[in-house]
């Protein structure tokens, strides 16, 4: 989080302060933490159907029931309405149960039209997602420079995205805390697999960016 997300204020932070925070800074950070964990939900999910025309499909006719999406790609019953409950989890989707769940139509909402519209964010992620399933050895092999630089440069496209979505709590902003998780994930394991953290907490050393730079190659 300090790494991709240097303006939190979290950088120096000793571990014993986060015991100590006030109650609306917990709350913030808990809900970019629940944010972050919707992102790793979210962005294979998102993108798949991005892909494949289904989110514009879905702009393009707000009102419809899964019948009339298979009719229209070919996909899995099943695996399709996970995704939209998924959606409709996230406030993007209005489920209306006609009868007995076996006929729901689905409405798309104004929070939902704004999300779809920028689904297409979600790609570059979604396809680094090999990389990052092995982010705890390309980080640390001096001959992955490959896909250390594919690395940075996802990195940059998200600080490009936080720069342009600066406002809380808008569209964009929340997509980037998505985003974010899918990073947050693989990187927390790349410096756990490396003993950073069980040498910081035991030590009772400073968490911040610059004494986790000096694990990266």
């Amino acid at each position: 989080m300090i790494i991709i997300y240097p303006d939190n204020n979290l950088s120096g932070f000793p571990v014993t302060e986060f015991n100590h925070m006030d109650r609306e800074r917990k709350k913030y950070l808990r809900g970019i933490l629940f944010r972050h964990l919707d992102g790793i939900a979210l962005c294979s999910t998102i993108s798949t159907l991005h892909n494949k025309g289904v989110t514009e499909h879905i702009l393009d006719n707000p009102s419809f029931n899964i019948q009339q999406l298979t009719n229209e790609f070919e996909c899995n019953v099943g695996y399709l309405n996970v995704s939209l409950r998924l959606m409709a989890s996230q406030g993007w989707l209005e489920r209306n149960i006609v009868q007995d769940g076996e006929n729901i139509e689905f409405q798309l909402t104004d929070t939902g039209q704004e999300f779809l519209s920028l689904a297409y964010h979600y790609n570059p992620f979604y396809q680094f997602i090999p990389i990052l399933i092995n982010l705890d050895r390309n980080l640390f092999d001096p001959n992955a420079m490959s896909a250390q630089d594919d690395f940075q440069n996802l990195l940059d496209n998200l600080e490009s995205l936080n720069t342009k979505y600066k406002s809380p709590n808008t569209s964009g902003w929340e997509i980037c805390r998505h985003l974010e998780g899918i990073l947050i994930g693989p990187i927390l394991v790349a410096l756990g697999m490396n003993e950073y953290f069980l040498e910081n907490i035991e030590d009772n050393r400073d968490i911040n960016d610059k004494t986790i730079s000096d694990k990266f190659p």
